[in-house]
């Protein structure tokens, strides 16, 4: 019989996986290509995807307006360590997604990364014990995002940064480069 957190590991494992499906959907009307990896050693020598990005699904931020930032995780909470995870995963992936059915956020990693170290935002335990991460409310994620798309009207509304749109401070050498996208010389 398996335990009580196998089964809600499986269960958010599950959900996960119908996300990114969800975002590789939308994100291919929107002419971003994402194609998936499934093997463990393609997921750690490449990404999750050839795209680069990490897919992450919060279901709370609909209701609490903060994005969960994970920094580490463990598999299971009788496990006495945590492993870099998130923005600190070590693999290939440069970009960072976050959102929910209704919203989706893209970050460069590195904006991320500089922000933390700026801002110095509390690095708190879930409620589970298998992740740590900091909260990023939606007003410094607008400010630090690539790219938001917003589903919930017809068109999508999709925000698109430039390096110039992009907190200075925070990341004043982000290149970021999407399709249909061409960055001007005035961005950089």
């Amino acid at each position: 019989m398996a335990s009580p957190y196998r089964e809600y590991y499986r269960e958010q494992l599950e959900a996960g996986q119908r996300y990114q499906d969800f975002i590789a959907d939308r994100l291919y009307r929107e002419g971003i290509v994402v194609v998936s990896f499934q093997s463990r050693d393609y997921q750690y020598k490449r990404g999750e995807n050839a795209l680069g990005l990490e897919i992450k699904l919060d279901d709370k931020f609909a209701t609490t307006g903060n994005f969960w930032i994970e920094v580490a995780e463990k598999t299971d909470p009788s496990n006495p360590a945590y492993v870099a995870s998130g923005i600190h995963r070590n693999d290939k992936s440069w970009l960072y997604g976050i959102g929910n059915y209704d919203e989706f956020w893209i970050f460069a990693v590195l904006t991320l990364r500089r922000f933390q170290a700026k801002f110095r935002p509390t690095i708190q335990e879930n409620g589970t014990k298998t992740s740590q991460g900091f909260l990023l409310n939606a007003a410094d994620a607008s400010q630090c995002c690539a790219r938001q798309f917003d589903w919930r009207v017809s068109p999508p509304l999709v925000f698109v940064q430039t390096v110039a749109d992009v907190r200075p401070s925070i990341a004043p050498d982000v290149n970021l480069i999407f399709p249909n996208v061409q960055p001007s010389f005035t961005d950089f």
